[in-house]
C-alpha cells in the first residue's frame, strides 16, 4: 500500500514592505523581539538556534557567531554576521545580564512577544518566525 504524497506547507515569505517597517520599529523603539526576526531574515537561523547562541559564542571582531540545532552538519557552524545586522547583534549583547544573546527564557516568550509585535504592526499573520528561513534577504 503506497502512502499518499506530502505536499510540504508553503512558507509565507517577509516583503521588502514588511521588513521596512521592521527596520523602522526597531529604529524608533530599539524592540528586541523586531532585533530578534531581523537577525533571523538575515542569517536564515530558526527561531530555536537564535535562542540558544550564547554570547561567548559571538565574535564581534571577525562577524560571525557558531551555533546551530537541528542536523550533525548545522550544529556548531558560522554563522556569518552581515554588516547590516552589526548594530542588532551589539545591541542584543547589552540588553540582559544572561549568557545567552537572547532574554527569553522560554521559547514560548519568544513566540507571544512575536505575535504582540506583529499584531502592533498590522503584519500579515501568515508570517511566523520559522519564514525568515525563507527570505531572500539570507
Amino acid at each position: 500500500m503506497l502512502l499518499p504524497e506530502l505536499h510540504p506547507e508553503e512558507r509565507e515569505i517577509f516583503k521588502d514592505a514588511d521588513i521596512n517597517i521592521l527596520w523602522n520599529n526597531y529604529h524608533n523603539n530599539q524592540s528586541i523581539i523586531t532585533a530578534h526576526i531581523l537577525i533571523m531574515l538575515y542569517t536564515g537561523m530558526r527561531p530555536g538556534e537564535l535562542l540558544t547562541i550564547k554570547k561567548s559564542n559571538v565574535n564581534l571582531s571577525e562577524q560571525y557567531l557558531t551555533g546551530g540545532i537541528k542536523t550533525k552538519k548545522g550544529k556548531n557552524r558560522k554563522i556569518i554576521i552581515p554588516d547590516k545586522i552589526m548594530l542588532l547583534i551589539k545591541f542584543l549583547m547589552q540588553q540582559n545580564s544572561s549568557e545567552l544573546l537572547t532574554p527569553y527564557s522560554l521559547d514560548n516568550d519568544f513566540y507571544d512577544a512575536w505575535i504582540d509585535k506583529r499584531k502592533e504592526l498590522l503584519l500579515n499573520d501568515k508570517l511566523v518566525p520559522y519564514c525568515c528561513r525563507y527570505n531572500k534577504t539570507n
